[in-house]
């Protein structure tokens, strides 16, 4: 589960070749299916590493909140 704030997600301008673009479900889907075999805390920890690179050092512009449970 995860609120807007991580799909809306603003690079920075050095991140998009100057322009601004969101984070998306074309960048979270792809880490979410790379993590499909880690623990949850795993899982959250790669998606708030992609947002980071994506992101640079530009703050976030929305509340971004993670929770990943794991089924055994």
């Amino acid at each position: 589960l995860y609120t807007d704030g991580i799909t809306e997600a603003v690079s920075s301008p050095s991140t998009a070749g100057g322009e601004r673009e969101l984070f998306g479900l074309e960048r979270l889907d792809p880490l979410l299916l790379a993590s499909s075999l880690c623990n949850a805390r795993e899982c959250v920890t790669r998606i708030l590493r992609g947002i980071s690179t994506f992101t640079g050092d530009s703050p976030p512009t929305d509340d971004q909140t993670l929770i990943a449970i794991r089924c055994v």
